[in-house]
């Protein structure tokens, strides 16, 4: 479980003179975010974000597609379309958080100059590390004290040496392969939602005690595969409600619910709405 130490929404934003011409800036810090959220971008510049907790997924225009969660650092490279989702939780332990930092582009050049940086693989998966976590707490507060004349040179080390560690976690740490299943797993789970396989029939091509399976789901994610389906459902109910006009009978046929009172129930359970009264709301939103 995350420590509350970490739960918190803080950033710290440093800029300095590359030339007459250009400003490089570098950021750092911590947020939450706390609703489902669909993100597509194109950035001029380079940002990196490791999970702390919650669920979501990644793809981009090159067609490279996965599910994050805690333990993923994600990077988004200047100049490539892509897309992020972030579900959102009821449990507050799993609630999405992320430690994350940008580098303006000159910085990010000399990072992959270095080797440091690999535009192949966006998706990195150096694990739930506390002493990761920390150092980037650490770094994000001593930021905050550098003074103006060593401003650049402060900050570029710091990101240098806690990116390095993320990438000598990615290709070293043995809990590598385990984080790949269970994210193998959640790719699966969040297909053919109006199929009502159990969710133990859903994962039997991974090959792997369903126990054994359930176990390392759950250790890694904090939810059951169960759970994180129904979450997927729901979220998906809730982009049908506000999107379309299917009815109710349509959404819960196409999300695999035998009836629409099992549907309706659920919904309540996990939004503490039901369906119709949260697509009136999101109308009355959209409309103010």
């Amino acid at each position: 479980m995350l420590s509350e130490k970490y739960r918190i929404t803080e950033s710290i934003k440093l800029s300095f003179p590359q030339n007459q011409n250009l400003e490089e800036q570098i950021g750092f810090g911590f947020k939450g975010l706390s609703e489902f959220q669909e993100l597509n971008l194109q950035l001029p510049y380079y940002a990196g974000l490791l999970v702390l907790s919650g669920q979501g997924s990644y793809e981009d225009e090159n067609g490279y597609s996965c599910s994050i969660g805690p333990g993923s650092f994600v990077q988004r490279f200047p100049g490539l379309k892509h897309k992020s989702t972030i579900l959102k939780s009821k449990n507050p332990e799993t609630i999405w958080q992320e430690c994350y930092f940008v580098l303006g582009y000159k910085t990010y050049e000399n990072f992959e100059g270095l080797g440091i940086i690999n535009r192949k693989k966006p998706v990195l998966n150096p694990g739930i590390q506390n002493g990761l976590i920390e150092e980037g707490f650490n770094i994000m507060q001593s930021l905050k004290n550098v003074v103006d004349y060593e401003m650049p040179l402060s900050a570029y080390l710091k990101i240098h040496e806690f990116l390095f560690n993320i990438v000598k976690l990615d290709r070293y740490e043995p809990k590598v392969k385990n984080v790949k299943i269970v994210n193998e797993a959640m790719i699966l789970l969040g297909k053919k939602l109006n199929v009502r396989n159990s969710t133990e029939d859903i994962l039997k091509s991974l090959n792997m005690n369903y126990n054994k399976l359930r176990n390392l789901f759950k250790s890694n994610t904090g939810l059951t595969p169960g759970q994180y389906r129904i979450i997927i459902r729901i979220n998906k109910a809730c982009s049908m409600l506000n999107e379309t006009n299917k009815s109710l009978v349509e959404i819960a046929e196409k999300l695999g619910y035998p009836d629409v009172f099992i549907f309706s129930k659920q919904f309540k359970n996990y939004k503490n709405l039901p369906p119709l009264k949260y697509r009136k709301l999101g109308k009355a939103e959209s409309v103010n």
